[in-house]
Order: C-alpha cells, then sequence, then structure tokens
C-alpha cells in the first residue's frame, strides 16, 4: 500500500497564485469588517479594517499597506481561517 502526500498549497500560496493569474484580488467579510484589496500593476495590498469592528479602529476606519504579495496574502489567510 502505498500514499502519495504531493506537494500540498498552504492557503496563502493559493491566494498568490489566485492574485498572479487574475492581477487583481478583492477579498471581504463584512460581519468582521474588514475587505482586502491586491493590484499587482500597481503594487497595491491594502486591507481595510472598517470602523468600530475592532479595538483599534474605534473611531476611524484603519488602512494597512503590505509591501508585498507575500506578507498580505498570509495576513488574509489568516483572516480567513479565524473567522474574522
Amino acid at each position: 500500500m502505498a500514499i502519495f502526500l504531493g506537494s500540498v498549497k498552504s492557503d496563502y500560496q493559493i491566494i498568490i497564485d489566485d492574485l498572479k493569474q487574475k492581477g487583481t484580488a478583492f477579498y471581504n467579510n463584512d460581519s468582521a469588517g474588514w475587505f482586502a484589496v491586491a493590484n499587482t500593476k500597481n503594487n497595491l495590498f491594502m486591507i481595510t479594517f472598517l470602523k468600530g469592528k475592532y479595538t483599534f479602529s474605534k473611531n476611524d476606519e484603519v488602512n494597512k499597506f503590505y509591501k508585498n504579495v507575500e506578507s498580505w496574502a498570509k495576513r488574509v489567510s489568516q483572516l480567513t481561517r479565524r473567522g474574522y
């Protein structure tokens, strides 16, 4: 009996592959109060946390910008896995 595990892609790698294929990506969770936008053409990788949904966004919306696609994709993956 042989078992082949192959290569299993992590959640964030799937997000990166999707972004590379399309060039743009949008993820969101309205009930948790965040949305994420990425555009490889403009090197834009941003997550917005809506006003009042988190302690750090009590007074206003908070935009977090990421320098590269890997860090952005890892954060989006964390948010979706944790149900935020």
